[in-house]
């Protein structure tokens, strides 16, 4: 499975992972992260491509420091067979370590601003997993995504 979009831009047909999010590529089951199962995946992924037409692919794989195993070796197979790699997320670091006054005074004025604002209006950062907390999330990410025409 891959959250993906079509596009038809100039000719061509284009296969991408969700426009607007960070990441969102191929989503790989435990039982599967393996060399035969990769493989697989990949041979399945490359022919949907050619059968439906898709003269372009950008897959935004989620980056290693969001997932519980290892994704190297999928990415492996797209630089096996010749996709190109650019990276969305250079630079992270673990909140716990700092204190959140110290990271946030390196912000803009402005963008200070909007995260007090932000904070004063009910935002919670936290880490969701439960069912109904994946469809809520879901859910106000649809209706952001209308609200500035981005579907």
């Amino acid at each position: 499975m891959c959250p993906a979009c079509i596009v038809i831009d100039s000719q061509e047909k284009k296969f991408l992972s969700h426009p607007g999010s960070t990441f969102g590529g191929i989503i790989i089951s435990k039982n599967s992260n393996s060399i035969s199962g990769i493989s697989e995946i990949f041979e399945s992924f490359e022919e949907y491509l050619k059968k439906n037409g898709f003269t372009y692919a950008l897959i935004k794989n989620t980056n290693q420091i969001f997932c519980k195993d290892n994704v190297n070796l999928l990415d492996y197979y797209f630089y096996k067979n010749g996709y190109f790699n650019y990276d969305e997320l250079s630079f992270a670091f673990d909140f716990k370590k700092w204190r959140i006054d110290d990271v946030y005074m390196n912000f803009k004025q402005k963008t200070r601003n909007l995260y007090r604002s932000s904070l004063k209006n009910g935002l919670i950062l936290k880490q969701i997993s439960e069912k109904n907390e994946i469809k809520d999330f879901y859910s106000i990410l649809c209706e952001s995504l209308k609200k500035y025409d981005t579907i």
